[in-house]
């Protein structure tokens, strides 16, 4: 036999699991067919569903799974989802109804691929190329400042990505509309936060000269939240992303309370309790007993001029929980928007 032949013939198995453990699969996929290409989406059904700036998926083979652990979410006419009955991590989307032919996704971030962190070798396994529905998001979101990826410029699109030889090469969303911050004013309307299926629905009020709040987030605009991306690895796995956002306010100034609300807790580690929707599994709030009367929001959730949210958040320029990340933080990833976050909208990484 060729080695041709043979490579064509030989598969990887892969295998991916949820935070807690409880929701595991697999799938098994021919070696010619790796890497396989991944995209950011940006929609706000992902952003909805999974509380984070953008999600992440890769096309699959249908996977051996116990779907017995899954909650189903039925998030479109054609599109369900299914994320763990335990930590409400996202980790299988499927296509199908219609004319539509059956259809597979997973969220790499849960993928073990066996790659280290840091070596940049993920593109054995993965090929970003694309943002989708960056439009969605009005001021671009996290698009802007994740232009390159391993050497590769990867392509803005205003939905899906589109053969045209006229848009292909770069996409068609300009960096000229990402947007910056807008005017505020004292006292101005509240921050709306829900989820996708509208069971977490709550608001936000401004910042008062009365929040008593840690140095370290404390915002210098008296008008605004601090908000900061992270890319530990308990936030990669229990929102099935790479990077997690989050607002960081007093409970004082949020309007309902969060034990009111219908989510379902997760204690994730010592000390801190995510809380999740029981309908289409997005991740709402996490708490942390040293930062008492403090509740981290899932920007993903807000509804306001832009996905950013900028006119009510203050963000760190630095990305956290880096030095916790682990082989699922999928560091390529982490380490490209640090260096666009530094550099500034466009200019992503250097080359």
């Amino acid at each position: 036999m060729s080695i041709m032949a043979t490579k064509m013939m030989s598969t990887r198995t892969l295998n991916a699991h949820c935070h807690c453990h409880l929701s595991s699969l697999s799938f098994t996929l021919p070696t010619s067919s790796l890497p396989l290409p991944v995209h950011f989406c940006h929609c706000a059904m992902c952003r909805y569903t999974h509380g984070t700036l953008f999600s992440v998926h890769a096309p699959i083979s249908p996977p051996e799974v116990d779907l017995s652990t899954f909650t189903r979410y039925q998030s479109s006419e054609y599109l369900v989802k299914w994320f763990c009955k335990g930590c409400g991590s996202h980790m299988l989307d499927c296509v199908s109804g219609g004319e539509k032919e059956e259809k597979w996704y997973v969220a790499p971030a849960l993928v073990e691929t066996g790659v280290k962190e840091g070596d940049g070798e993920e593109e054995g396994v993965w090929a970003f190329t694309n943002h989708i529905f960056v439009a969605s998001t009005r001021d671009g979101g996290l698009a802007p400042y994740l232009t390159r990826l391993n050497g590769r410029e990867m392509r803005c699109w205003n939905e899906r990505s589109v053969d045209d030889p006229k848009f292909a090469s770069r996409g068609n969303w300009s960096l000229s509309k990402s947007g910056t911050k807008e005017g505020r004013k004292e006292g101005e309307g509240m921050l709306e936060v829900k989820c996708q299926c509208g069971g977490i629905d709550f608001r936000i009020s401004r910042p008062t000269s009365d929040d008593a709040l840690p140095a370290h987030i404390r915002p210098g605009d008296p008008l605004r939240w601090i908000g900061q991306h992270c890319a530990c690895t308990s936030c990669c796995l229990s929102t099935s992303t790479p990077i997690s956002s989050w607002i960081y306010v007093p409970t004082g100034a949020v309007t309902a309370s969060l034990s009111s609300l219908p989510a379902t807790a997760y204690q994730s580690s010592q000390g801190v309790t995510r809380s999740f929707c029981g309908t289409c599994g997005t991740c709402v709030c996490v708490v942390r007993e040293d930062e008492p009367g403090v509740v981290q929001i899932a920007a993903g959730l807000v509804r306001a001029k832009g996905a950013r949210a900028e006119e009510w958040v203050e963000w760190k320029g630095e990305i956290g929980g880096v030095e916790e990340k682990g082989e699922h933080g999928m560091g390529s990833v982490v380490e490209a928007l640090r260096k666009g976050l530094r550099a500034g909208v466009g200019a992503g990484e250097s080359v």
